[in-house]
């Protein structure tokens, strides 16, 4: 950690923890199939490695940035993203009852 100041005296930081799961959390907290997936074909986001307790926040967002899907889940293991995905790379976010985010890409050809 490093810290900056124009005083003699140290500045009293105290360490922040992130509520954003690791990328390595998030490949493997959720699974998206069939991933890639062709335009037309049914798109599915399971939600089982995630905590149940709570509602659980789904959207999607398309290659510019647009949110193309939302859906507020409770106590459901998986969802269909029932959105018309054009070809490109969208990303999956989702934040549990806690405020853990994990974020998924799934690829539309």
């Amino acid at each position: 950690t490093i810290y900056f100041s124009n005083s003699a005296t140290p500045p009293a930081c105290t360490t922040a923890t992130a509520r954003t799961a690791s990328a390595d959390a998030s490949s493997s907290a959720l699974t998206v199939y069939p991933n890639p997936s062709q335009t037309g074909t049914a798109v599915y986001l399971s939600l089982a490695d995630l905590p149940t307790e709570g509602t659980i926040s789904v959207t999607v967002s398309d290659p510019k940035g647009v949110r193309v899907f939302s859906k507020v889940v409770k106590n459901e293991k998986s969802i269909l993203l029932d959105a018309d995905l054009y070809p490109g790379l969208y990303t999956i976010r989702v934040i549990t009852a806690s405020g853990d985010t994990f974020y998924k890409k799934v690829a539309i050809r």
